[in-house]
């Protein structure tokens, strides 16, 4: 009998993304690109183990490295 397994790994690009994660990462994304006051934003993604945060951040990043006038700061308190 052969065991069928997914890993647990964040998902680094829109074909690995199983659970539509992706649309959702868009759209703050697109919030975030198109907001006019230049005031710092910070943007909090909250979920359970397991849930998909680090991949909508995956996400997120990759729409908004994109952008030349956008910086984004990753901090991450574990380390």
């Amino acid at each position: 009998m052969k065991q069928n397994f997914s890993s647990d790994k964040p998902v680094e690009n829109e074909e690995q993304d199983r659970f539509q994660r992706y649309n959702f990462s868009k759209r703050i994304a697109d919030t975030i690109i198109q907001r006019e006051n230049e005031e710092g934003i910070v943007i909090g993604i909250y979920g359970a183990w397991g849930e998909g945060k680090t991949s909508v951040l995956n996400f997120i990043q990759k729409e908004l490295d994109k952008q030349k006038t956008i910086l984004t700061v990753a901090l991450n308190p574990w380390i």
